[in-house]
């Protein structure tokens, strides 16, 4: 069977930057969008998020969404790993 991690789960760590004086009223929203999760801020701006999506597409959609929100000022990937067959097989 062909390697497509196109088609396996996709897991990456985001930083937001948003405008610090509305970084309480982003992160609710960060949060409500499907596959995304924050895990912390500084309170300044800075945003540390996970999203977790089907396929490479559905990242990339997600990305676009997330730099388009109100007072978001850039979404950057930091890290990206998509799972090979085999763990998807073992674990999914």
């Amino acid at each position: 069977m062909p390697n497509n991690t196109s088609l396996l789960p996709h897991i990456s760590s985001i930083i937001i930057y948003c405008l610090p004086e509305k970084n309480k009223q982003v992160i609710p929203t960060l949060q409500s969008q499907t596959g995304t999760e924050v895990y912390g801020t500084d309170g300044k701006g800075k945003i540390i998020a996970l999203i977790e999506s089907p396929d490479y597409s559905s990242l990339m959609n997600s990305l676009k969404t997330l730099s388009h929100l109100p007072y978001v000022i850039s979404c950057q990937l930091v890290f990206h790993y998509a799972a090979d067959e085999e763990v998807v097989h073992e674990f999914f």
